[in-house]
């Protein structure tokens, strides 16, 4: 008696007939037999129908099999502390491991932080134009620590007319607007985040290299238009309170 083995790839769980064919030569016939193959709704037999679930941070979260999906869990964390105020991102990573071939996979998540900055807080570029010596709101002595006539850069024109020009598209003075804002805001003892810090210092050193002239005869799709623009928008959020410390009642 010859006892054979064979397996095979089915396409799916239907039921069906397996059909063996023997097919011998010389005085030996062959034959054939047939047999029902079924599959139950319960499998006999299953491969990795649990997995462990953990976080980075966390740790173990516990196990879940697959009656249970989908599962949700619930679990708090404490972010931080951060040394300074500013924008941070944390990144959190839930893993798993199955029960059978110890198979692993995992997935994050990004949660954007701001911690907010103590101390003042900030105004914006209209209430500075309106509070200078020139009125016509009620003078706000925080401008005499620049001076409203004292010569912005190298723009041939005070603080205080740079403050009050029409950009006209120009945007040097979109940035210089905000930027003159900006520094009032932080003489007047509002804190200001670090990233937007690194903002301010840069305007700082674009306006000790160009004129309005200059940036007024560059295209929109100039990097250095783009680079003006772009810091203006971030001085733009601190003085409206977006970031920052946060805006004042005025």
């Amino acid at each position: 008696m010859l006892t054979c083995t064979y397996e095979t790839a089915l396409p799916d769980g239907a039921d069906r007939t397996n059909t063996a064919t023997v097919t011998t030569s010389g005085k030996v016939a062959g034959d054939d037999g047939e047999a029902d193959v079924t599959f139950s709704d319960t499998p006999t037999n299953e491969t990795d129908e649990c997995i462990d679930v953990s976080d980075d941070q966390y740790g173990s979260l516990g196990t879940v099999c697959a009656n249970e999906s989908p599962k949700t869990f619930k679990y708090s964390l404490t972010v931080g502390p951060y040394a300074e105020c500013g924008d941070y991102e944390y990144v959190n990573t839930a893993s798993f491991t199955t029960n059978d071939t110890d198979t692993t996979d995992s997935d994050d998540h990004t949660v954007d932080v701001n911690v907010p900055c103590g101390g003042g807080c900030t105004l914006t570029q209209g209430y500075w134009k309106t509070h200078s010596k020139y009125g016509p709101a009620p003078y706000d002595d925080t401008w005499a620590q620049i001076g409203e006539d004292t010569t912005f850069f190298q723009s041939g024109q005070s603080y205080y007319q740079v403050l009050r020009a029409a950009p006209q598209g120009n945007a040097y003075y979109i940035l210089a607007q905000q930027y003159i804002a900006a520094s009032l805001n932080q003489l007047n003892g509002a804190s200001i985040p670090p990233n937007v810090l690194t903002d301010f210092n840069t305007a700082t050193s674009l306006f000790n290299q160009y004129t309005p002239a200059q940036i007024a005869a560059l295209k929109g799709s100039s990097p250095v238009r783009k680079q003006f623009t772009a810091l203006a928008e971030t001085l733009d959020k601190y003085n409206n309170g977006v970031t920052g410390p946060g805006h004042c009642s005025e």
